[in-house]
């Protein structure tokens, strides 16, 4: 029953930038736990969050019965280019089982 909070930081350690939608950042929804809903870092202009039923299959919002308690997996893509050296964190929430 308790909450985790995962972070996940994507940091282009490259001399060249790296192109936009070029980089996709995954957080697994480990078996032993639920996705808590509304928790991970929105969709904005810079930012794609998806979600994933199976953890390969990724949409914006999967059509289940069981909605967001049913997410196996968390994706970020980047929208606009990742400089170097620059850093980008993501964060979601699981509730363990």
């Amino acid at each position: 029953g308790q909450v985790v909070e995962y972070r996940v930081f994507a940091t282009n350690t490259d001399e060249t930038t790296l192109p936009e939608e070029s980089v996709s950042v995954n957080g697994p929804v480990p078996e032993s736990s639920t996705y808590v809903d509304g928790s991970s870092t929105p969709s904005s202009e810079e930012v794609r969050t998806e979600f994933s039923l199976d953890g390969e299959t990724f949409s914006e919002a999967p059509e289940t019965t069981e909605g967001p308690t049913a997410y196996r997996a968390v994706r970020w893509t980047l929208l606009t280019p990742l400089e170097p050296g620059q850093e980008e964190q993501f964060t979601y929430r699981v509730t363990i089982n």
